[in-house]
């Protein structure tokens, strides 16, 4: 064994580059209770408790490089580059699990879930901006400004069904299915592409009239209500 041992640490040592797997504990485990059945169907027949219920929580993930944090603030970053903006945001309405006994299981998941996407051309950002009129005097220079914005929320629903297949002394085979039903209830989305302006300045304003360019834009209906 000890060359095998000696071979393997050399090899992790000259490796340039190496892939991990993450994997969050509690999607495995059985006390996720009603939320494993998110990655498990079957994970509601081997929690560790007769009954869970969840009645709320809420997960968001962001991902952006045009911020940056300084003593607990947040701030803009300044500088003329390209901008994107990710965003996903989960949140649990209601998650019951029920079993009756340790053969079988049921779980009710209601959750809400909503996803967001921003990108740019390079453009310039910064703190001062409070007004469109501030944002076309900082990006004067611009050669054109050009960006895309998606949007979309729905609900889910997941009807989820469980049980024991098959135990022995020392194996268990398990198995689940998980019906979800899915409506939509917010979506948009809109496109600049190549917006220019030309700047002129009077006695008492300043004007700015855009040149070339154009936008798109849409949104479902239900916004209009």
């Amino acid at each position: 064994m000890r060359p095998f041992a000696f071979i393997l640490t050399i090899w992790l040592f000259t490796c340039s580059q190496m892939n991990a797997q993450s994997y969050t504990s509690t999607y495995g485990s059985a006390y996720a209770g009603s939320t494993g059945i998110r990655n498990n169907p079957a994970a509601s027949v081997n929690s560790a408790y007769k009954w869970d219920l969840t009645l709320f929580t809420v997960q968001a993930k962001v991902s952006t490089n045009s911020l940056f944090m300084r003593n607990d603030s947040v701030f803009l970053t300044h500088p003329f580059k390209n901008r994107f903006l990710h965003n996903n945001i989960d949140i649990s309405l209601f998650n019951f699990l029920y079993k009756p006994n340790n053969k079988h299981a049921f779980a009710i998941n209601l959750r809400a879930r909503s996803y967001n996407h921003i990108r740019t051309e390079p453009l310039t950002a910064s703190d001062s901006i409070y007004s469109i009129h501030d944002f076309l005097v900082q990006n004067r220079s611009t050669p054109y400004l050009e960006g895309f914005a998606t949007h979309t929320g729905w609900l889910e629903a997941d009807l989820n069904y469980s049980r024991v297949l098959h135990e022995s002394y020392n194996s268990k085979l398990t198995g689940g299915i998980t019906l979800q039903i899915m409506k939509g209830i917010s979506g948009a989305f809109a496109r600049i592409n190549k917006l220019s302006y030309l700047e002129t300045k009077t006695s008492t304003d300043t004007i700015y009239n855009f040149i070339t360019g154009g936008s798109v834009f849409g949104y479902f209906s239900n916004y209009d209500e």
